[in-house]
């Protein structure tokens, strides 16, 4: 305030546009007028903020700074005759409330959910609060964890994926903040250990070729819950309906099991192997092979071409002096083909399996 003489009067003014604040509800004056004696260049002027506890928004208020009629004709205002004020709210209504269902107790490698989640606030609207959910350990990776909104703004579904074999205590806990206040709200999970079967990890062939020279099988078996020395292996051989499994032995060597397979009487002999390992609780994982003896290397035997035909007809066709040979089962004898000779029509519906011999 620039003054020529004498006491300068100022008066304090609310601007309508842009206050929030109400006069009487959020704020009182104490005086809005406020008079400069001749030499005094600053004074101050008191407001009183009304403390409630009514929780509402931050609001503005704008005042505005003009001289007194009095001495309008004495003073001049500065260039700067506006100040905004920011109430700040500072009352605390009701918390979020979350509504969590029971605690749970489940077996590995089940999915927790979906669980329904009720999540109120009196003040704040659903689509203005936070909602968070962490794990306590990795027995729930935060990736496997989903909290989705639902057509019912208070309705939220939690569902989690657990790690596969995983077992143990793992809690779910919840966060939800409406700005000023978090409830937080804690789902404890038990996944109980349930004993899974062994696995065979080494890739088994589903026929094995064996010549002259006796052949082995060596395979590795992950167990989760029983030690190697706990796992048994066992195998049954059959050919034609006989029992052969004497020809073969299973030893464990270096955490391994390692299948000799002998030779049998004849040759051409097609051996079904059923080859397993069971543990303690009695769960099995075990494998089908077919054994195909042969009297001599593969490699000396041409390979059947064939050649599909209309009406599901396939000729056959290979070099040599080879007689063609063909059973439906493998663990039935190959039988010979009689009058076959390269090339050689055949039936193409049905399952056949043809090999040659060298013809006599």
């Amino acid at each position: 305030v620039e003054m020529q003489a004498g006491e300068i009067t100022v008066v304090v003014q609310s601007v309508p546009a842009g206050t929030q604040a109400t006069l009487g509800d959020d704020y009182q004056w104490v005086t809005h007028e406020v008079t400069f004696p001749q030499g005094i260049l600053r004074r101050q002027l008191p407001l009183n903020l009304i403390n409630d506890e009514v929780r509402e928004p931050d609001e503005s208020l704008f005042l505005e700074l003009h001289l007194h009629p009095d001495t309008v004709q004495r003073a001049q205002l500065g260039s700067r005759t506006t100040l905004h004020l920011r109430i700040r709210n500072d009352d605390l209504g009701p918390a979020p409330v979350i509504e969590l269902p029971e605690d749970l107790l489940i077996e590995e490698d089940q999915t927790i959910g979906p669980l329904a989640v009720v999540i109120t606030d009196q003040d704040t609207s659903a689509s203005e609060l936070t909602v968070e959910v962490e794990a306590s350990n990795p027995l729930i990776p935060a990736d496997q964890i989903r909290m989705e909104r639902t057509g019912d703004p208070t309705l939220w579904m939690l569902s989690a994926s657990p790690l596969k074999n995983g077992f143990g205590a793992v809690t779910l806990t919840i966060r939800v903040s409406d700005g000023l206040q978090t409830t937080v709200g804690d789902l404890h999970v038990e996944l109980t250990p349930v004993n899974d079967a062994p696995v065979i990890i080494t890739e088994i062939p589903e026929m094995i070729r064996v010549n002259a020279v006796p052949t082995e099988l060596t395979f590795e078996v992950s167990d989760l819950e029983t030690d190697y020395e706990s796992l048994f292996p066992f195998y049954t051989a059959s050919q034609q309906g006989e029992d052969v499994s004497h020809v073969m032995q299973l030893t464990r060597v270096g955490g391994r099991f390692r299948l000799s397979i002998g030779q049998i009487d004849g040759s051409d002999n097609v051996v079904l192997l059923r080859l397993g390992v069971i543990d303690g609780d009695g769960l099995v994982v075990e494998r089908n092979i077919v054994i195909l003896y042969e009297d001599g290397l593969a490699e000396e035997r041409p390979p059947i071409a064939y050649e599909l035909l209309r009406n599901n007809r396939l000729v056959l066709s290979w070099e040599g002096n080879f007689e063609l040979y063909e059973t439906s089962d493998l663990t039935q004898a190959f039988q010979r083909v009689e009058g076959a000779a390269s090339p050689h029509i055949v039936d193409a519906t049905g399952m056949r399996f043809y090999m040659l011999r060298r013809g006599q």
